[in-house]
């Protein structure tokens, strides 16, 4: 838990008065990424795992899932995708 001086320092409420005080590889926030990553984005990183191991929220194939979970786990795989070419990138 941040304290008030922490919750202005990092943005908790309104935009951090210090630059840079987040940067994510080519983004930099000017809040606290808690603030900004919603619950709903964490469930479907999170969905995404047994997404990948072959397991849908609903029942039956591709046809049954609702655009709304097929379109984030394109975002989630996209992003992944991007993370380890990067990782691969920078391990040779």
């Amino acid at each position: 838990m941040c304290s008030d001086e922490e919750k202005i320092e990092r943005g908790c409420e309104t935009d951090s008065p210090i630059k840079g005080a987040w940067t994510l590889d080519e983004w930099e926030l000017e809040r606290c990424p808690l603030k900004i990553v919603t619950r709903q984005s964490l469930e479907y990183v999170r969905a995404y795992i047994l997404f990948e191991k072959g397991f849908m929220p609903n029942k039956g194939g591709w046809m049954d899932q609702s655009a709304k979970f097929i379109d984030a786990m394109e975002i989630v795989e996209a992003e992944i995708s991007k993370m380890r070419k990067e990782a691969e990138k920078n391990a040779h």
